[in-house]
């Protein structure tokens, strides 16, 4: 997300609003010095329920914050798309699995 620059739009006044603070850390690409773990579909639904609150918020719903606020309702609704088809392939594994079938 905007990680590296995070100190930067301090220093020019733009200080992020406090509930994206969770979602820091995931751009840094100095702290992946190993293939970065796979998010599960529970992870993914988590994280767009969280997106999906700070868009409940009255400050993000102003004028000022409308094409901030459309681009993570966007990218919430992906996540929660995304989950749900992790989750659809997950079952779809385990019946195979139980089943002795392959997954095309």
């Amino acid at each position: 997300m905007v990680d590296p620059h995070t100190t930067n739009l301090k220093l020019q006044q733009c200080m992020l609003p406090p509930e994206f603070d969770i979602f820091q850390g995931y751009n840094i690409p100095k702290s992946h010095q190993h293939v970065p773990k796979n998010l599960s579909a529970d992870e993914l639904t988590v994280s767009s329920q969280r997106l999906f609150n700070i868009l409940e918020q009255s400050w993000i719903q102003s004028s000022a914050w409308k094409s901030v606020y459309e681009a993570v309702k966007m990218f919430a609704s992906s996540l929660t798309k995304y989950s749900a088809y992790l989750s659809s392939q997950s079952v779809g594994e385990s019946q195979a699995d139980s089943s002795g079938e392959e997954i095309e």
